[in-house]
C-alpha cells in the first residue's frame, strides 16, 4: 500500500522529517544569528581587550562567547532605549538602568526568583552569592528576552556579568558561559 501521508506529514520517504514540530524561529532569534559576532574569526580577536565594548562597563571575558557587549544585543538595547530616564544620553548601558539594579541586583526579588526556580525545576545546591549569580543571570534573559525554551542559552553581555558578579563575588573562579549538552 502506498504511503498517502503526504510531504507535510511526520513521514517523509519512510524517515522522521526533522523539526517537523518546532514552531518557527523568533524574530529576536534570527537577530541572535544575524549578529552573531562569534562567526568571523571565531571571534578571537575580542579575547584579551575591550575594544568591541560600546557601553564602556565591559570587561575582559576568558570564552570569546562572553566577549559581547549589552548594545550588540538588539532585544538588551530595546530595553535600555524603553527604560531610559528621558532618553538621557548619559546612559550607555544596560547595568546603568535602575530597573536593572532592581531586577538583576536587588536581593529580595532574586530570593523571590529563586523560590519560582526551586518549584519548577528543584533544589539549587550552592552558597547564597552563587544562587544570586545563577538567578540574576536569568533574572536579565528573561526580563530582556523572555522565555527562550528549555537548553536554551545565549551569552549575556560582558558588562551586566560584570556587574552581578560584583554584586555576589566569589571566592572561587567562575565558571563562565556554557552551551547547553546536547543530547
Amino acid at each position: 500500500m502506498a504511503d498517502t501521508r503526504g510531504a507535510g506529514n511526520l513521514w517523509n520517504n519512510n524517515r522522521v522529517v526533522p523539526y517537523q514540530f518546532e514552531p518557527p524561529a523568533q524574530e529576536h532569534e534570527r537577530n541572535v544569528e544575524k549578529n552573531n559576532h562569534f562567526a568571523d574569526n571565531n571571534g578571537v580577536y575580542r579575547l584579551g581587550n575591550t575594544d568591541w565594548c560600546e557601553c564602556g562597563n565591559c570587561v575582559v571575558m576568558e570564552k570569546v562567547e562572553e566577549c559581547n557587549c549589552c548594545t550588540e544585543s538588539t532585544k538588551i538595547m530595546e530595553k535600555l532605549n524603553s527604560r531610559r530616564p528621558l532618553k538621557d544620553p548619559g546612559i550607555t548601558c544596560i547595568t546603568q538602568l535602575p530597573a536593572f539594579q532592581s531586577v538583576c541586583l536587588n536581593t529580595d526579588v532574586l530570593e523571590t526568583a529563586y523560590y519560582q526556580y526551586r518549584q519548577e525545576h528543584g533544589t539549587f545546591q550552592a552558597t547564597l552569592e552563587e544562587k544570586n549569580r545563577y538567578i540574576g543571570y536569568r533574572q536579565l534573559v528573561r526580563w530582556c528576552h523572555g522565555v527562550l525554551g528549555r537548553k536554551v542559552r545565549i551569552p549575556l553581555p560582558s558588562c551586566a556579568v560584570r556587574a552581578i558578579r560584583n554584586a555576589f563575588p566569589s571566592e572561587d573562579t567562575y565558571r563562565g558561559f556554557e552551551w547547553p549538552e546536547l543530547p
